[in-house]
């Protein structure tokens, strides 16, 4: 856990160029780092836990939410196919099809092959791409909308 002399000033340092992906299966978890710099991303670490209970992943889950609380660290959740369209461009694809293209189309190297960890690199880099977007979107006033009919 965090240490009592944590100072949530070093988290601009620390972690706002890194994203850490969360992929809590029923009886598996993956979990990657992924960092962003000069426009490039890149797998910082992965790990894939397989043949635990349901119950055991959501430990870890909670347990990592509750950590970047206490941080200051935002956490945001995303949807399977939201994730799919970011990093493939189709809400059906497949796991081959998402770890393809996080090798092809995103240039990332040594991603892992254990289908939880592809899935936490793909949702990680699923929040990079959407990040700016989110900013954007929180900071603007109101948009008009007109209509195509009068």
């Amino acid at each position: 856990m965090l240490e009592a002399g944590w100072d949530p000033r070093l988290r601009e340092q620390m972690f706002d160029s890194c994203v850490l992906g969360v992929d809590p299966g029923v009886a598996n978890v993956g979990l990657a780092v992924v960092a962003h710099a000069d426009r490039k991303v890149s797998l910082v670490w992965a790990w894939n836990r397989n043949k635990v209970s349901a119950l055991e992943v959501a430990r870890a889950t909670g347990a990592v939410m509750v950590v970047a609380d206490r941080a200051g660290l935002p956490v945001e959740e995303y949807g399977p196919n939201e994730v799919k369209i970011a990093v493939t461009g189709a809400g059906n694809a497949d796991k081959d099809q998402v770890r393809d293209a996080l090798v092809r189309i995103h240039g990332l190297r040594n991603c892992p092959v254990q289908a939880d960890a592809v899935d936490a690199v793909a949702i990680a880099l699923t929040h990079l791409m959407g990040s700016r977007m989110r900013v954007a979107a929180r900071t603007s006033g109101p948009t008009q909308v007109r209509s195509g009919t009068r």
